[in-house]
C-alpha cells in the first residue's frame, strides 16, 4: 500500500504475485517479469506506468483522474477498469487478451498487435482510440455520448455496438 503522494519502483521476477494500491497522487512504476499475476489499484490522480513481460496476468483499477501507461508483453491477460476522468494509454503486443472497461469521462488509446482479443466498453462520454492490427478479434460497445474512433487491419474479426449519442469512425 501506498500512503499519499508516495513514488513506488517496484520490480517483480518471473512467476511472482503482486498486489498493490495507490492512492491520492501516487507516481507508481512498476515491471514485472514473465508469467507475473499482477493487480494495481490506483485513484485519486495518480501516475501508473506499468510493463508487463510475457504470459503476466495483469488487472487494473483506476479511477478520478489517474494517468495510467501499460506496455503488455505477447500473451499477456489483461483486465483493465478505468472510470472518473483517467487518461488510459495500452499497448498490446501479439496474442494478449484485453479486456477494457471505460466510463465518465475517460480518455483510452489502445494498440493491439496482431492476433490481440480486445473486448472494450465505453460509456458516459469517454474518447476511445482503437488500432487493431491483423488477425485481431475486437468486440467494441460505446453508449452514453462516447466518441470511437477504430482502425481494423486486415482479417480482423470487428464487433461494434453504439447507442445513445456516440460518434463512431470506423476504418476496416
Amino acid at each position: 500500500r501506498a500512503q499519499p503522494g508516495c513514488a513506488v519502483t517496484l520490480r517483480a521476477q518471473p512467476a511472482c504475485a503482486v498486489t498493490l494500491r495507490a492512492h491520492q497522487g501516487c507516481a507508481v512504476t512498476l515491471r514485472a517479469q514473465p508469467a507475473c499475476a499482477v493487480t494495481l489499484r490506483a485513484h485519486q490522480g495518480c501516475a501508473v506506468t506499468l510493463r508487463a513481460q510475457p504470459a503476466c496476468a495483469v488487472t487494473l483499477r483506476a479511477h478520478q483522474g489517474c494517468a495510467v501507461t501499460l506496455r503488455a508483453q505477447p500473451a499477456c491477460a489483461v483486465t483493465l477498469r478505468a472510470h472518473q476522468g483517467c487518461a488510459v494509454t495500452l499497448r498490446a503486443q501479439p496474442a494478449c487478451a484485453v479486456t477494457l472497461r471505460a466510463h465518465q469521462g475517460c480518455a483510452v488509446t489502445l494498440r493491439a498487435q496482431p492476433a490481440c482479443a480486445v473486448t472494450l466498453r465505453a460509456h458516459q462520454g469517454c474518447a476511445v482510440t482503437l488500432r487493431a492490427q491483423p488477425a485481431c478479434a475486437v468486440t467494441l460497445r460505446a453508449h452514453q455520448g462516447c466518441a470511437v474512433t477504430l482502425r481494423a487491419q486486415p482479417a480482423c474479426a470487428v464487433t461494434l455496438r453504439a447507442h445513445q449519442g456516440c460518434a463512431v469512425t470506423l476504418r476496416a
